[in-house]
């Protein structure tokens, strides 16, 4: 069973016995009634704004914005699923007692929180590339390519999550016969989450931070004229650095609880602590957060991501749409991605320039094959 999602933090901090609630317990309420809905209606409105930015030209035009737009889809899934069972707490609409329901809310928590962890270590990947192999990454990195390596992603994924339709039962706990089994695929879910996603992103980080401390102090021995050139690594790095800390920081706190409690509450009717369950609560409540501040990070850290959110509901609100737009564009970044988009429809450069001009937001190194990252 999935402890993040269904073992919802209001039954550990039910009346037992008759007795009242403690200070804590009042507190783990608290957080639950009005800090996870507006996680929620946040996250929401942020991926919703970050997939129409993604989609939209020129970002649209890139492989990673491709993977980040169908991020912001499964973000989107798996917020909506902690939204119905945070609805049927406060409501006692008493949706575990409905089989299916409860199967379903259990698949889709599985399947986006996998979904989306996998999409971020794709563009890490992807990103590596694009700086230890600026010659190919253009033959490698296309939209069609993004589209189908998560499309089987999306297959395999959902494959191994299928789990709840068949062992779950009433009032939504394992059957008895598969209980052994749940526990299985819960330390599986660790893996594939947080074990092999950190083994995979952190190397590449590691590699790119490198990378980029190397370059710049080739550069800065060679020329300090060049030290402007180094700021497009350098938000790249920073980009990637900032989507990987807070996937990982947001992320473990709530497999190392969910492990913990595995482990030590063995009876089913065993009461947790209250310590432990405050704990439980606030890295719940991280755990959510890592879906739904992923638009802070793109703004904040990526001036493409920003260029193009701007031009797409800033100037959209303005009354003045034409006027504010012409000064929009007469902007020194934007003259560069307007060449850029220029150059890309130009039919000589059809075939490899529209593909290398794709960037990762946040970025603009140039390489020798005419590429943004």
């Amino acid at each position: 069973m999935n402890e993040r999602l269904v073992n919802f933090t209001f039954n550990a901090s039910d009346v037992r016995n008759g007795t009242e609630l403690t200070k804590i317990e009042h507190l783990i309420r608290a957080l639950d009634y009005f800090v996870l809905p507006a996680i929620v209606i946040i996250g929401t409105l942020g991926n919703i704004m970050s997939f129409l930015t993604f989609v939209s030209k020129p970002l649209g035009l890139c492989s990673s914005s491709v993977l980040l737009a169908l991020r912001s889809v499964s973000d989107l899934g798996f917020l909506g699923t902690v939204f119905v069972i945070w609805l049927s707490a406060v409501f006692e609409l008493h949706l575990n007692d409905v089989k299916a329901v409860c199967q379903l809310l259990v698949f889709a928590s599985y399947v986006c929180g996998c979904f989306s962890v996998w999409l971020v270590v794709l563009v890490t990947v992807e990103n590596f590339l694009r700086i230890f192999k600026p010659f190919t990454v253009s033959k490698i990195c296309t939209r069609k390519k993004a589209k189908l390596i998560s499309g089987i992603m999306a297959i395999i994924i959902t494959g191994i999550y299928s789990f709840p339709f068949w062992t779950i039962g009433p009032q939504c706990r394992p059957e008895n016969s598969y209980r052994s089994f749940v526990k299985i695929m819960v330390y599986v879910d660790a893996v594939l989450t947080m074990v092999l996603p950190v083994c995979i992103i952190f190397p590449a980080m590691v590699a790119i931070i490198l990378s980029s401390f190397g370059i710049c102090v080739r550069r800065k021995k060679l020329s300090t004229s060049s030290l402007t050139g180094n700021r497009p690594l350098k938000k790249v790095t920073s980009m990637l650095s900032v989507v990987t800390l807070s996937c990982l920081i947001l992320n473990l706190p709530s497999h190392i609880v969910r492990i913990y409690l595995l482990i030590t509450t063995r009876n089913e009717n065993r009461y947790v602590q209250t310590n432990v369950s405050l704990s439980q609560s606030i890295s719940l409540l991280l755990y959510y957060t890592s879906f739904s501040i992923n638009v802070v990070i793109y703004y904040a850290f990526g001036s493409r991501f920003r260029n193009a959110f701007k031009n797409l509901f800033y100037h959209r609100c303005c009354t003045k749409t034409g006027e504010n737009r012409k000064n929009y564009i007469a902007s020194p970044e934007d003259r560069k991605m307007s060449k850029v988009m220029f150059h890309c429809k130009t039919p000589l450069n059809q075939q490899t320039s529209c593909s290398s001009a794709c960037y990762y937001p946040g970025s603009g190194l140039r390489y020798a094959s005419g590429s943004d990252v």
